[in-house]
């Protein structure tokens, strides 16, 4: 190895007018000095590595090159150079520092033109994080590449400079490239080789196609909600795509994963949401260890098989049936989720595994949507079915269908949402598993939570708590001591409003009113017999008081707007806040001989009629 610590001065136009060039000719060498750029230069690796080790300044442009892994070139000086451009025409271009790659763009000329931090093989140091600012240029050819290798796993390089050129941008040697300027226009695409690409969003990912370059280490990591464009592709059947989707975030490839030849697995870590709504073609399998896979809206992996792990979730997300998306055959480990609360899915086969511990492997459901197989299920574990929706109508819901056999000891098990409204049970038939919803309405009963309709014919006892209750025909209630009812049908009769709120958009009578909210709609009287009443009357519609029982209104907070009818009986009011924005006071019926009186029983006051 030849070696000099003098300084050099690099000048002149050299051979062809191509600038003057430094050239170690059959040996390695290393040098020391410091070299001055005096003209854009060369420095030609021809013999051996050449380690440079002291400062190149000038503002001038650097080519470099050399043409094998055992002939380039790599700066290990401790000061910065402040030589302008740097092309690479060669192969490796090393370094130790990022301040050692000039102040310009940084420019491939070359199909193997790599930068690497480090020696060779060696990183300068491992657990670096760091940024090159310089702008990257991945050449004006699609057969150029510019790769940048970290040169370790627990090594991190930041590209802050804008990436253009048509060439392609490859990391290599392991660690992880994080592209950050969101200004990036390169289209000559990205190879994930050995290590990972990191991006907040789609726009540093150029606009070229994606490709997975190895068996298992390569990666790209998604950071930030993003929605990318790009193509990707897996480059054959031995190769891996991992993507990782960080917690909380969503990341959504709306292009296609192909193979570049056949196969190509993909596996989805992170705990993140990667959704996928192309129809992908790669063949190999699709593992999920963290996080969910969704299958959104055509989404499709139709010639993959997949594993969803402990605590993963394969999800749904269309609104086509029979369903859009769909898998290859499925293996659901212990503790693994399919989603199916916002779409369906369509398999081969599916395999549900032996539990492990307390583990729940499980299919989280809509009423409407299912997973339908075109071969077998096998049921080595026990499979859940979670019904999450409301239910709205009585019926027989598919949850999963398959058209092959079924074989193993494992079961599938209901759980039970049954309530005030609805019951709810689970069955195994030939070929499928159904939930079985019935109206658990009890006629005469009390209920105080969950949303009630009332059928046809039928009635409560007392509504309380925080019920809701509807009724869409003639019906009788008790008492209404809480939630909110509303009676759509008329001829309803109301024992006692003591509570809650009595929506009437039909003709009803209540025997006895003494608190809660009265609401009438408009052209509709609300008929009650008496009480003695601090209840709020609102709405558009009458109040018609009949019997011969003593009503009294003393609630100053009534604002209904409808007439006030006493057709018999005594309506007393306190104050004359408690008849509203009443349009008027009538006393009697024309058909009528009952008597029928208003007694007003507060301090001096002026009723206005209208």
């Amino acid at each position: 190895t030849a070696s000099n610590s003098n300084n050099l001065t690099i000048s002149g136009t050299g051979a062809a007018g191509y600038g003057a060039a430094l050239i170690n000719s059959g040996v390695a060498a290393a040098y020391s000095g410091n070299i001055t750029l005096a003209d854009n230069a060369t420095i030609n690796a021809t013999g051996g590595i050449i380690t440079l080790s002291g400062v190149i300044s000038g503002n001038y442009n650097l080519e470099v090159a050399g043409g094998s892994a055992t002939r380039w070139t790599r700066f290990t000086g401790a000061s910065a150079n402040t030589f302008s451009n740097l092309t690479l025409s060669g192969y490796d271009l090393g370094f130790t520092d990022a301040n050692q790659l000039g102040s310009g763009t940084i420019t491939s000329a070359s199909a193997n033109a790599r930068i690497i931090y480090g020696v060779s093989s060696t990183a300068a140091s491992t657990g670096a994080s760091f940024s090159i600012s310089n702008a990257l240029n991945t050449g004006s050819s699609s057969s150029y590449m510019l790769a940048v290798a970290p040169n370790h796993a627990t090594n991190t390089i930041t590209l802050d400079g804008k990436i253009s050129g048509s060439g392609i941008l490859k990391v290599s040697a392991g660690g992880t490239l994080v592209l950050a300027n969101t200004a990036n226009d390169f289209t000559g695409g990205i190879e994930i080789g050995t290590g990972n690409i990191s991006v907040a969003s789609s726009a540093p990912l150029g606009s070229g196609n994606i490709n997975f370059g190895t068996t298992s280490n390569s990666g790209l990591y998604i950071t930030d909600n993003a929605t990318i464009g790009n193509t990707f592709t897996i480059s054959g059947s031995a190769y891996t795509a991992n993507i990782d989707v960080a917690s909380g975030k969503t990341a959504e490839l709306t292009n296609v994963i192909s193979p570049t030849t056949t196969g190509g697995k993909l596996v989805k870590t992170g705990n993140g949401i990667l959704a996928l709504s192309g129809v992908n073609t790669y063949g190999g399998t699709t593992t999920i260890t963290g996080g969910t896979l969704n299958l959104k809206n055509s989404g499709s992996i139709a010639s993959s098989g997949v594993t969803v792990g402990s605590g993963a979730t394969l999800k749904a997300t269309n609104n086509a049936m029979p369903a859009s998306a769909s898998t290859g055959s499925i293996t659901l480990n212990s503790g693994a989720l399919v989603d199916l609360e916002t779409g369906s899915l369509k398999a081969n086969n599916l395999t549900v595994a032996a539990l492990s511990g307390a583990d729940i492997t499980k299919i989280s459901y809509t009423i409407g949507n299912s997973l339908a197989l075109n071969g077998n299920l096998t049921l080595t574990g026990n499979l859940a079915v979670d019904l999450t929706s409301t239910i709205n109508g009585a019926g027989v819901y598919d949850v999963l269908t398959w058209l092959g056999s079924r074989s193993g000891a494992g079961t599938i098990s209901f759980i039970d949402h049954s309530n005030a409204d609805w019951t709810m049970t689970g069955a195994e038939t030939s070929g499928k598993y159904t939930i079985t919803v019935a109206s658990s309405f009890i006629d005469g009963g009390n209920y105080s939570s969950g949303s009630i309709v009332i059928p046809v014919g039928k009635g409560l006892g007392e509504v309380s708590g925080a019920s809701t209750v509807t009724a869409a025909n003639a019906t009788t209630i008790t008492t209404i001591a809480g939630g909110t009812v509303t009676l759509n049908g008329s001829g309803n009769g109301i024992g006692t409003l003591s509570g809650g709120t009595l929506n009437v958009k039909a003709a009803s009578t209540i025997t006895t009113l003494t608190s809660g909210t009265l609401s009438v709609d408009s052209g509709v009287d609300a008929e009650v017999k008496s009480g003695t009443s601090n209840a709020k009357i609102t709405g558009a519609g009458s109040l018609l008081k009949s019997g011969n029982g003593k009503l009294t209104l003393s609630n100053a907070t009534s604002d209904y707007t409808g007439a006030t009818k006493v057709a018999a009986g005594e309506l007393e009011v306190t104050s004359v806040a408690a008849l509203g924005s009443t349009s008027g006071v009538t006393l009697g019926t024309a058909s009528s001989s009952t008597a029928a009186t208003f007694n007003y029983s507060g301090s001096a006051d002026t009723i206005t009629s209208n």
